[in-house]
C-alpha cells in the first residue's frame, strides 16, 4: 500500500470538507441578513460597501428591490440601486444582465445608465442614475389627465429610438409599459388588431372598440398619430413597422410647437 498518496488523498478530502463547511457557514451568515423570501433586510440609513447609504426604498419586484442612495464616492450622488434577492436563479439573471449592460455601454448613442456593480453578502447590487417618476404615476397623479399630442410625440421619439438600438445590438425589451418608463426629473413645472378568425381575434372584433374610434380630435397630427399607432400594433410581425422605419414617420416630421396651456399639477422633465 502507498502510504504517501494514501496521506496526500486524506488530506484533499479534509481540505474539500473545510472549504465545504465555509462555504456552507458562509451561507448561512449570508442569510442572517436576508428576510424570508430573499430579500436584503435593511433600513434607512444603512451603509453598503462602505459607499451607498440607503436613504428610500423606491420599488419591489420580483428579482428584489430597488433603493434610492447617496453615494459617497461620488461626492454624495443620488443613485438609484438594485439589490437582488439571494437566490441563485436571480443572482445568474441579474449576471446576464450585467454582462448586457457593459456592452451596450460601450456602444454608440448607448442608454444605458448603469454605473457599477457588486456583490454585497449573496446580493448582485447594481448602481443606476436616479431617474424621476413613471410616465402612468405622473399621469396618475394629475387624474389621468391625457399628455398634450406634442409631450406624445417627443416621449414616443425617444422610445422608437431606444427600441431601436435596443433592435440593433439584437436585444429586445419584453416589458415595456408605463410604469417602466421614466421622466429624467421633476425639477421644474410644465404649465399646462388580432386575427379575427382566433378566438381571441373574435373576442376582440366583439368587445373591442377600433383604435378609431378612440380618436377624439380630427387634427392631422392626431390622425398621424393614430396611423403610427395601427402600424405598430399590426398583428401580423411582417407587416408590422420596424422602430427605424417609425422614426420617419409623418407624426415625428411634424415642426415643434410651443408648449400649450394645458397644465398638470405635477413637474417633470422631457429631457432625454
Amino acid at each position: 500500500m502507498d502510504t504517501g498518496r494514501h496521506h496526500h488523498a486524506s488530506r484533499q478530502h479534509r481540505a474539500v470538507a473545510r472549504r465545504r463547511r465555509r462555504s456552507r457557514e458562509a451561507a448561512a451568515a449570508d442569510a442572517d441578513r436576508d428576510t424570508e423570501n430573499g430579500h436584503l433586510a435593511y433600513k434607512k440609513g444603512d451603509v453598503l460597501e462602505d459607499r451607498y447609504e440607503i436613504l428610500d426604498t423606491l420599488g419591489e419586484g420580483t428579482f428584489g428591490k430597488v433603493v434610492q442612495c447617496l453615494d459617497h464616492k461620488r461626492s454624495g450622488r443620488q443613485i438609484a440601486l438594485k439589490i437582488i434577492k439571494n437566490i441563485e436563479k436571480y443572482r445568474e439573471a441579474a449576471k446576464l444582465e450585467i454582462n448586457v449592460l457593459e456592452k451596450i455601454t460601450r456602444r454608440p448613442q448607448s442608454v444605458c445608465s448603469m454605473l457599477d456593480w457588486f456583490t454585497y453578502y449573496g446580493h448582485i447590487c447594481i448602481s443606476f442614475e436616479l431617474l424621476s417618476v413613471s410616465t402612468f404615476d405622473f399621469q396618475k397623479g394629475n387624474n389621468f389627465l391625457p399628455y398634450p399630442i406634442h409631450h406624445i410625440r417627443h416621449m414616443a421619439q425617444q422610445i422608437c429610438r431606444a427600441g431601436s438600438f435596443l433592435h440593433d445590438n439584437r436585444l429586445t425589451h419584453t416589458d415595456l409599459k408605463p410604469e417602466n418608463i421614466l421622466f429624467v426629473n421633476s425639477d421644474y413645472s410644465v404649465i399646462y388588431n388580432a386575427d379575427k378568425c382566433s378566438k381571441s381575434g373574435r373576442y376582440v372584433k366583439a368587445k373591442c372598440k377600433p383604435l378609431q374610434k378612440y380618436l377624439l380630435s380630427q387634427g392631422r397630427e392626431h390622425h398621424q398619430f393614430f396611423d403610427l399607432l395601427e402600424r405598430m400594433l399590426e398583428y401580423e410581425p411582417s407587416k408590422r413597422i420596424s422602430l427605424s422605419s417609425a422614426l420617419s414617420h409623418p407624426f415625428f416630421l411634424q415642426p415643434q410647437k410651443s408648449a400649450r396651456s394645458q397644465t398638470p399639477r405635477n413637474s417633470y422633465n422631457m429631457g432625454r
